[in-house]
């Protein structure tokens, strides 16, 4: 015996139930009365039992044809209603989403998903930031935003843009040190590394005469760009940061933009997912919302970055003069 019977066979004995009749039957199912009558012998030959009695007028169930008609009804009609369930999560953005991303990035996903999760009242969203590299599908993860270079190729990905970083240190710092006007200035700093070894770390740059290098000396590091700016806002040295990371404290004054010629190479930023095939509405919104929301924050970030660098240059230009008079 098969382990089921067929689905369509138990939808005709219950049309002939419902109806009463092979020919009601078959005009509700737009089947020939032949075929439903079919079905239901081939039902009854899988059960091994008779479930209706028939005669020229009229079918009767038999009382094996009532107990599988009653237990059968509920489990069709569970099944209606968990087609209806899928029909309407396919419908509209509702349920768990489940998201990954970079730790260094909890700020900008604090705001991100206050923001989402207004819009999405009937989307409960799960935040996993980590610095390891996520295996979407074994973890049953709906979305990823990722930095850098992109691995997996099994993977949708979508661009959301691209980041540069810069050079930033405390008004506080700046004070009691003064501000670096060249790379070879900078080298002689204090510095927080971020995920690197105390001692020296070569950054690889562009600048005006296009790719450079500068040795630094770190005397803090740290796992997360979170930490590295706080420290820095602490006055502990000076940092690269990036500048969707570092626009809120540099608008509020507790960060200065140093050397503004000199950017750390661009970062390119995605959000991945594993499929577009039947992908449900809340991780298809929130695709996105990311995309829309990661860029207008990163074009927001260079804005203030190159406000705050000209600012840089018009001190620099200032400070020229004097160290002239002295000299």
């Amino acid at each position: 015996m098969e382990a089921a019977p067929d689905l369509q066979d138990v939808m005709a004995f219950l049309a002939v139930v419902d109806t009463g009749s092979f020919t009601a039957a078959s005009q509700r199912l737009g089947l020939a009365k032949s075929n439903v009558s079919r079905r239901v012998a081939r039902l009854e030959d899988w059960l091994g039992a008779r479930l209706l009695e028939r005669t020229t007028r009229r079918q009767r169930l038999t009382e094996v044809g009532e107990t599988y008609h009653a237990q059968v009804t509920g489990a069709v009609e569970q099944l209606a209603e968990a087609a209806r369930s899928v029909s309407e999560l396919q419908g509209r953005p509702r349920g768990r989403l489940r998201i990954t991303a970079p730790a260094d990035w909890f700020e900008l996903m604090g705001r991100l998903v206050a923001e989402f999760s207004e819009s999405q009242p009937e989307v409960q969203v799960e935040v996993e930031l980590t610095q390891r590299r996520v295996d979407l599908v074994a973890e049953g993860f709906d979305v990823a935003l990722r930095a850098g270079r992109l691995e997996d190729s099994s993977l949708i990905a979508r661009s959301v843009g691209e980041g540069a970083g810069h050079f930033y240190a405390s008004p506080e710092y700046l004070e009691r040190h003064g501000e670096p006007r060249s790379l070879t200035e900078l080298g002689q700093r204090s510095f927080v590394l971020l995920r690197g070894r105390q001692g020296e770390a070569v950054l690889s740059l562009e600048g005006p005469q296009g790719s450079e290098e500068v040795t630094v000396r770190g005397v803090i590091t740290a796992q997360d760009f979170g930490f590295v700016q706080h420290a820095v806002m602490s006055g502990a040295g000076i940092a690269f940061l990036p500048d969707s990371v570092a626009a809120p404290a540099l608008e509020a004054g507790r960060l200065c933009l140093l050397l503004p010629e000199h950017c750390l190479l661009r970062t390119a930023f995605h959000i991945v997912y594993p499929s577009t095939r039947f992908l449900s509405p809340k991780v298809r919104v929130f695709v996105d919302f990311c995309v829309a929301w990661i860029s207008r924050e990163l074009r927001r970030a260079t804005e203030i970055a190159e406000r705050h660098a000209a600012r840089t240059r018009r001190r620099a230009a200032a400070a020229r003069p004097r160290r002239q008079r002295r000299s």
